[in-house]
């Protein structure tokens, strides 16, 4: 498995998610540290990601 750091896209604040790949698919979201999220990341943009 290997994690690709990238940026929520649901909303204009820039919140970093790692993204946890295994063979090609995205098995989970965590949260990255950053500037703006700190790392936390917003429930909502969780559910939009299918992640429940």
């Amino acid at each position: 498995m290997k994690k690709v750091v990238t940026v929520c896209p649901y909303c204009a604040s820039g919140c970093k998610i790692n993204l946890v790949v295994d063979n090609g698919k995205i098995v989970r979201a965590e949260a990255a540290q950053g500037k703006t999220n700190q790392g936390t990341l917003w429930s909502e943009g969780l559910l939009r990601l299918g992640f429940y």
